[in-house]
């Protein structure tokens, strides 16, 4: 499995941790790539059953490899992602913005510039990855950079600031699990497996917040004090059972929807990537 680093997705490292894969006759080895675009190219390829990522990439990502499966939506963010700057968010008119292009990066920066009134051809869109975005805003290559913790932090050090966040875009970023299609169906046991693993492991996090903090610290070689869930809600098994349901408001399908309409304005799909097969509840404990 890869997994960006991202607090949702945490609940992997505790179960790897704490023996709750292996409880469930599971080994799972964890990888860090710090790029989310290599990390789903190494999945399409076959190098990862099961990877951590927004469900806007995924959308992109499905396009060239249609057996990905999302089975597990993770969290939502709620201001964990963020808009990063030494500028105030007054300057965006002409300025440079660096984001994943082509990602769910670029539709929350577009929905930035929507609600400040501002046109995308009025600013400079670069592509970044989210990893990468304290550096350049240090070195002033850009001026404003879509990112999330630790990076934010990072930045901070190097006197950036928060200007816009998730919390003005409920829903957009929702995170998910995916599994290759071809591994599901032929080890379905496994992957639902995984998936109560997952759940399990969350349930015991929420409950143990400073021995889980200690545990993911350890495992990133992080101050377990800047490990936070602040702007993120996890989505436990209820949750998901209600957002896989295509009937529900903000279910994942009209999420999957929303990004299918940007991506065909945009050129980058051809026809809209198909809901029913992308999400698979069925692995759902």
């Amino acid at each position: 499995m890869a997994i960006d680093l991202w607090p949702g997705y945490y609940p992997a490292i505790i179960a790897k941790e704490r023996g709750i894969f292996k409880k469930h006759n599971l080994d799972v080895t964890i990888d860090l790539p710090n790029n989310t675009n290599r990390m789903l190219a190494n999945f399409a390829a076959g190098q990862y059953q099961f990877i951590a990522v927004s469900l806007g990439d995924v959308i992109n990502l499905a396009q060239q490899y249609q057996q990905a499966r999302v089975i597990i939506a993770a969290d939502e963010s709620n201001g964990g992602d963020a808009i990063i700057s030494t500028k105030p968010i007054t300057a965006l008119k002409g300025s440079k913005i660096g984001t994943n292009l082509g990602g769910f990066g670029e539709l929350f920066v577009r929905e930035m510039l929507k609600q400040q009134s501002i046109n995308v051809d009025e600013v400079e869109l670069v592509n970044i990855d989210a990893s990468n975005a304290p550096e350049l805003i240090n070195q002033q290559k850009i001026d404003f950079a879509h990112t999330w913790h630790p990076y934010i932090d990072q930045a901070k050090k190097y006197g950036a600031s928060v200007v816009f966040s998730s919390q003005h875009t409920p829903g957009l970023i929702t995170d998910v699990v995916v599994v290759r299609g071809e591994f599901a169906s032929t080890n379905g046991q496994a992957v639902s497996a995984f998936t109560t693993a997952w759940f399990e492991a969350q349930t015991w996090w929420r409950e143990n917040r400073a021995q889980g903090n200690k545990i993911i610290g350890a495992t990133l070689q992080q101050n377990p004090n800047t490990i936070s869930l602040d702007g993120i809600k996890l989505l436990n098994s209820t949750d998901n059972k209600t957002l896989f349901n295509v009937e529900s408001v903000n279910s994942l399908h009209s999420i999957v929807t929303m990004y299918n309409d940007f991506y065909i304005e945009q050129g980058i799909l051809k026809q809209p990537i198909n809901a029913s097969l992308l999400l698979n509840e069925t692995y759902l404990p």
